[in-house]
Order: C-alpha cells, then sequence, then structure tokens
C-alpha cells in the first residue's frame, strides 16, 4: 500500500519567518509583552523539540506524532514556517508508520529550528548590546 503522503525535501522559503501578522500583535500589545511572550513560546518550542529529540529509538511513533504536532502548533503560531512544514511531514510520517521517514525528518529538522527560534528572538526580545554592558559594567 502506497503511503498517503510521501516524504520530500521541505523547500526553503526565502524566509524561515512570516512576520507581519506578529508585528502587527506586537504593535498591539507593546513591545515589552510581545517579547515576554516570544520568550515563552520560543521555550516551550525547544522543549517541546528536545523532548522530541531525546527520544530513544524504542519510542512509540504516536507519542513523537504528538509531540511534533504540538511542535507544528506552536512553531506556526509564529509564523516558522519552514519549521511547522517539517513539524507537520514528521507528524504525519509517525501517525502513517513510517518509521526511516520520520527519523529523517528529525534530523533535518534542528537547523531549521535554531534558525527560527534565533530570528524570533532577535526581533522580539531585547538584548542589551555589548556598549550597554559594558557600560553598565564600569
Amino acid at each position: 500500500m502506497r503511503p498517503i503522503f510521501e516524504a520530500a525535501p521541505i523547500p526553503a522559503p526565502k524566509q524561515s519567518i512570516r512576520f507581519a501578522g506578529l508585528d502587527n500583535l506586537a504593535a498591539a500589545i507593546g513591545a515589552g509583552k510581545m517579547a515576554e511572550l516570544v520568550e515563552q513560546s520560543v521555550s516551550a518550542m525547544r522543549a517541546s523539540f528536545a523532548e522530541l529529540v531525546e527520544m530513544p529509538d524504542s519510542a512509540e511513533l504516536a507519542e513523537a506524532a504528538r509531540l511534533a504536532h504540538d511542535l507544528k502548533a506552536t512553531s506556526g503560531g509564529f509564523g516558522a514556517i519552514r519549521l511547522q512544514r517539517l513539524a507537520a511531514s514528521l507528524d504525519l510520517a509517525c501517525k502513517e508508520g513510517r518509521e526511516a521517514d520520520a527519523r529523517r525528518l528529525l534530523r533535518q529538522i534542528p537547523s531549521v529550528a535554531e534558525e527560527a527560534y534565533d530570528a524570533l528572538e532577535a526581533k522580539y526580545v531585547s538584548r542589551p548590546n555589548e556598549n550597554e554592558v559594558s557600560a553598565a559594567a564600569s
């Protein structure tokens, strides 16, 4: 029986994050609340991803599908399109019992995930620059 979905390489969009909706949200709730929201959400995405990556080889595909589904939802809500697509493909591969595809997709996620997390944090979470840190330390 041929699977409904053939896992194929995920084409890379030109930008890993769709910022338009997030920018509208930031304007509505303010920079401070947005930074807090992004920090909490990136932390949740990192936790879901870490749990997924640390699963033993013997883990049930159903559990991997649940974690992939959570990552898909959270990353999609924050405009992380490439990460959302990979997580969706992983979710489906797990649900269809395609363990080899699931493992291959899981290996693709780390770099895409870190790129998304870094882009979100860089845009919305203020960090003091080196000059401010040096001045504060003096």
